[in-house]
């Protein structure tokens, strides 16, 4: 019934992913698509998407950069405005206006 509800916002596999994490108690729950991000959160589950794993991940030096991994999700089809990608890179200093 739960699926049911949020179905009406968010696709299929969002909707499974957020009723999982719930039901187990994760640590993160990684989803990119905006709804569904504020469903989870307003489950009190910890999100990030993938601009926030990129940035955990440079973190803690498994990468140098994230704009060309960045490059590389976008030529696959993975979409971000350009305010909030310019707005991610300027706060991992990648980018310098």
């Amino acid at each position: 019934m739960y699926v049911n509800l949020l179905l009406h916002d968010i696709d299929n596999g969002e909707a499974e992913a957020i009723i999982l994490a719930t039901e187990i108690n994760a640590d993160l729950l990684i989803i990119n698509e905006r709804i569904g991000f504020k469903m989870a959160m307003s489950q009190n589950l910890n999100c990030t998407g993938t601009l926030g794993i990129l940035s955990m991940a440079k973190k803690q030096g498994l990468i140098i950069k994230v704009k060309p991994l960045i490059d590389e999700l976008q030529a696959k089809g993975l979409w971000y405005s350009e305010k909030l990608l310019n707005n991610f890179l300027i706060q991992e200093e990648e980018l310098f206006l």
